[in-house]
């Protein structure tokens, strides 16, 4: 999986805890290095923070939906945005989870979505 988040503090937590779950983790600390891995590394799910820096989450979704290596990749969008005041989705992730986001839900949501 790829785990995409500004914060190393975040990174590492999510990170720890979905290793310890039996994922293998990549990780990512902006939007182009984002589509960078996700090209490369083909991972079986995205997990994306909306705010990133050099490119924000929904515009890194909207360029790995578009191209046709990564367009099926599911993605989870995690912010700490009321999901109110998100921007439409508009079929570019799979599930939105809200921050913070105990690290035991994002589990569960990951193993539905790539089961």
């Amino acid at each position: 999986m790829l785990l995409v988040d500004d914060c190393q503090d975040t990174r590492e937590l999510y990170a720890e805890y979905l290793e310890l779950s039996g994922f293998d983790v990549k990780e990512a600390e902006n939007g182009i290095v984002a589509i960078d891995e996700a090209v490369r590394v083909r991972p079986d799910i995205i997990v994306m923070d909306m705010s990133l820096p050099k490119l924000d989450g929904r515009e890194a979704a909207r360029q790995l939906r578009a191209d046709e290596r990564t367009r099926a990749i599911p993605l989870v969008m995690i912010s700490g945005y009321d999901a109110d005041a998100l921007p439409a989705n508009d079929g570019l992730w799979d599930h939105y989870l809200g921050k913070p986001c105990p690290p035991e839900t994002l589990v569960s949501v990951i193993g539905r979505l790539v089961a």
